[in-house]
């Protein structure tokens, strides 16, 4: 039996508070410092819908679709506790398919097939838990075949082939189905698409590029005695996150920015879990939240403050839960209400 969720409030991505964990790959929403469910959605400046997802404590669940600003359908797919799960899909403009994937807790499971925008066939790769698995092969905007390799468990097994316009096959070198040396691909342009330098069948860095030019990221897994160095980009070559690794975790800070350019995000991470100082801001660059972490629970003073630079909110969190006087301000910077909890429990609310 469906449920429904036709009663469940609508509520402007804006209005709410999403705090990313980047080590579990998902978010979690909050409104009103509760966990949000409800309708989350965004709107173009015409009034139409942009973005719809379904969250329930906190979690992106069902399906979530985006659309263009004349109201046809942009993308869709299934979520389950703020993972991918099941099959996405997303058209362009006219209308073809742009691609179709397939996921399992977040992670690509089964068939990938992404289309160029004249309909033409781009991709056809395989996943299993994750990792690559089968026969993956790409073809130029033409139609004709650019690539065709063999994945068995996430490694590559024999030789990836390349062709050029006359069908020629070229191959990367392996020995002994060991990847060792640059591995390299280009648009059809000419331009490079990525590089990527392998050592003894250990990938020790990449290196993407948008077509036209500009990076879209870079990662040195050994960077330093720290570990490594992850950095993307917009493709209008403005830095989008870059962030420190180890052992494949989150590890030391983590900046993202908004595409003007604005600091986003800056949160600091010990081994894969938020620790230290975590603060976001507002697209015009103005602070918007501070707080910290331990071993991935918020503890210690919090703040909110208004686009104005006003502060909204101060409390402090013990636990992940509120604990003391918690005070609120209106953005003329008089105090309107000051409560009083106990790890999570309201004890007194005072109104001015």
């Amino acid at each position: 039996m469906n449920k429904d969720y036709t009663n469940l409030p609508k509520i402007q991505m804006s209005n709410l508070k999403v705090i990313p964990d980047f080590k579990l790959e998902k978010t979690t929403v909050y409104l009103n410092g509760k966990l949000f469910n409800g309708i989350g959605y965004e709107v173009y400046p015409n009034g139409g819908i942009k973005y719809e997802a379904l969250y329930l404590d906190g979690r992106k669940n069902g399906i979530e679709k985006s659309w263009f600003d004349d109201g046809r359908l942009k993308s869709e797919g299934i979520n389950s506790d703020g993972h991918l799960d099941g099959v996405s899909e997303g058209w362009w403009e006219n209308g073809n398919m742009a691609y179709n994937y397939s996921w399992k807790k977040n992670k690509p499971d089964g068939n990938w097939k992404s289309w160029y925008e004249n309909g033409q066939i781009k991709y056809e790769k395989s996943y299993q838990n994750g990792q690559p698995h089968g026969v993956w092969k790409e073809w130029a905007e033409d139609g004709n075949l650019i690539s065709e390799e063999k994945w068995l468990n996430g490694k590559r097994e024999g030789e990836k082939k390349w062709y050029d316009n006359e069908k020629k096959e070229q191959s990367d070198v392996w020995t002994d189905i060991v990847a060792d040396g640059i591995e390299k691909e280009y648009f059809d342009n000419g331009k490079l698409k990525y590089e990527d330098v392998w050592e003894n069948d250990e990938l020790i860095s990449e290196k993407e590029w948008f077509e036209n030019g500009n990076p879209y990221l870079e990662t040195n897994y050994k960077y330093d005695d720290l570990g490594g160095i992850h950095t993307e980009w917009f493709s209008n070559g403005k830095k989008k996150i870059e962030c420190r690794i180890k052992n494949d975790l989150n590890h030391g800070y983590y900046n993202e920015w908004f595409e003007n350019g604005n600091l986003q995000f800056e949160i600091g991470y010990f081994q894969g879990k938020m620790d230290g100082i975590f603060k976001s801001y507002y697209e015009d660059g103005s602070l918007k939240v501070e707080t910290s972490h331990l071993d991935d629970v918020r503890n210690g003073i919090y703040r909110k403050y208004y686009k104005n630079g006003q502060i909204e909110i101060e409390g402090f969190l013990k636990n992940n839960k509120t604990h003391g006087i918690v005070k609120k301000w209106n953005e003329s910077g008089k105090l309107i209400k000051l409560k009083t909890f106990e790890e999570g429990k309201l004890l007194d609310e005072k109104l001015f």
